[in-house]
């Protein structure tokens, strides 16, 4: 499955979409992320290479047909992802390592389920399906020109060591 979401804690190229925040009297950066898509652009906005990308997570897609997508972007599961990550930092939890879920997404466009498959920490598990669910809002897919059900892949490597 091709990653949608990339990684938290890798600095990003100038040509890729970042969020930096500061800790207040550190030298180091406290999160960076790092995605192949701009992350503030809904599907209607991607280019078609950047279409291109989001549809090769699928096994097959007709040309016409567009998988689900957050609808405003993937800020909308970015920002809230970082907030967790270091809400759970500052309890002690070290994310490292790899999370891997699919969305079902609806006809309608809210997240009905979710299948994680990989997790860094299991204390990430349910508020991550809260995000995903419930905080995020999709874009639904179009089968044959219709809204139709089909799932979203999540893929996030949280990577350890500090940023340059």
């Amino acid at each position: 499955m091709v990653g949608l979401l990339g990684e938290i804690g890798v600095v990003c190229a100038d040509d890729r979409s970042t969020i930096n925040e500061q800790h207040v009297g550190s030298n180091l950066k406290r999160r960076s992320f790092e995605s192949d898509l701009p992350i503030y652009k809904s599907y209607a906005e991607l280019s078609t290479e950047e279409k291109a990308r989001v549809k090769d997570a699928y096994e097959s897609m007709p040309e016409a047909d567009e998988p689900p997508y957050p609808e405003y972007g993937l800020q909308q599961i970015w920002v809230p992802i970082n907030k967790l990550a270091d809400a759970l930092s500052k309890n002690g939890v070290a994310l490292r390592g790899p999370f891997t879920a699919t969305v079902r997404v609806d006809g309608t466009g809210k997240g009905r389920s979710i299948s994680i498959f990989e997790t860094p920490d299991p204390d990430f598990n349910k508020p991550a399906a809260i995000i995903l669910l419930k905080k995020a809002t999709y874009k639904p897919a179009r089968c044959g020109g219709q809204p139709c059900v089909m799932d979203f892949p999540v893929h996030i490597n949280f990577v350890a060591g500090p940023l340059d």
